[in-house]
């Protein structure tokens, strides 16, 4: 299954939420934001962002979370904070709140999976360059979230 943003909360918009709708510019830049294929995200637009889970949807979750795993693992000992965002966005007990689903409302079985596979990359491989401890207290939780359903 392709994954497409659709009308969810794209990487502009998170910028003009954060900026609390006073940088209009934003608006228009939306309007140019890949909605289709998050491949074509290159990691120069990435690093641009760093408050995209905070002020996206889950669609833009869901949209966006692959990019930003993609981007971690091929910057491992960056000090860009793109990579313990992405690491928090992961949190199990705030997805009901934030997003209004659950993880695994959001996200399928194989999505789900890789994203167990990128906590262990995180705590295992890249410990020295993340915030591990919070990579494998998310992990734990995660598991037993897919455990129980």
């Amino acid at each position: 299954m392709k994954v497409r943003l659709e009308e969810g909360i794209s990487l502009n918009m998170t910028e003009y939420l954060d900026s609390y709708s006073s940088r209009k510019e934003f608006l228009e830049l939306a309007k140019s934001d890949e909605r289709d294929d998050w491949t074509k995200i290159s990691d120069i637009v990435l690093r641009q962002f760093t408050v995209t889970f905070s002020f996206t949807d889950w669609k833009g979750f869901r949209f966006y979370l692959p990019a930003y795993m993609r981007w971690c693992i091929n910057n491992p000992t960056s000090s860009n904070p793109i990579g313990d965002h992405t690491i928090y966005s992961l949190s199990i007990h705030s997805f009901k709140s934030h997003y209004g689903k659950n993880i695994t409302e959001i996200l399928n079985k194989e999505q789900i999976q890789i994203v167990v596979k990128f906590l262990q990359w995180c705590c295992f491989e890249n410990a020295d360059y993340c915030d591990s401890e919070i990579a494998e207290r998310y992990l734990g939780k995660l598991l037993k979230e897919i455990a129980i359903n």
